[in-house]
């Protein structure tokens, strides 16, 4: 399966590997609800998201995800930092919310209450002969360094407002892909 690296100012690198997505038809204004659908996966690996808008399937994403997420501990002299890294997958148990529109939409994937924040952003894209293609706009990605199971002893513990990984590119497309 592909790769995916990132860099953020915050020197956090996390890889999203096998990011593929699944699209499916869209509305606008409506009662809108997440679901895990995760247990109807083939894959133990993979896990399936989906947001409804008015009982009707709007947006469903499956794929599996790991972050590497580098991160500063005190040295035992206690003066210097070393870097560690976490390593985690997302969870096939995530809570789900998402927003629906004709040419926008997007899915929020949050777990240990909230201490951990994926959100896919897409858009339609209109292509040569009246075809749509949907395909990933923007990632963020929120994690709070103070949630002690994957950032053990971890320094300057705090819980990030902004997202310490946000990528705009038009190069995204919801199948699997290299990218460093």
């Amino acid at each position: 399966m592909g790769r995916l690296g990132f860099s953020t100012t915050e020197s956090a690198r996390l890889l999203l590997l096998s990011v593929c997505g699944v699209l499916v038809l869209s509305v606008v204004l409506a009662e809108q609800e997440g679901e895990n659908l995760s247990g109807l996966s083939n894959n133990p690996d993979k896990a399936i998201f989906a947001v409804r808008e008015n009982g009707t399937t709007c947006l469903m994403v499956e794929f599996a995800v790991k972050f590497l997420v580098p991160y500063d501990v005190l040295a035992l002299n206690g003066i210097d930092l070393i870097t560690e890294q976490a390593s985690f997958t997302l969870p096939r148990g995530a809570e789900i919310e998402g927003k629906c529109g004709t040419t926008e939409s997007e899915i929020h994937i949050t777990w240990k209450n909230n201490a951990y924040t994926l959100r896919i952003y897409f858009s339609k894209e209109f292509r040569d002969k009246g075809i749509e293609v949907w395909k990933i706009s923007k990632v963020q990605f929120v994690y709070d360094t103070s949630e002690t199971s994957h950032f053990i002893n971890a320094y300057n513990r705090e819980s990030p407002v902004e997202p310490v990984y946000s990528s705009n590119s038009a190069h995204f497309h919801p199948a699997c892909f290299d990218r460093n």
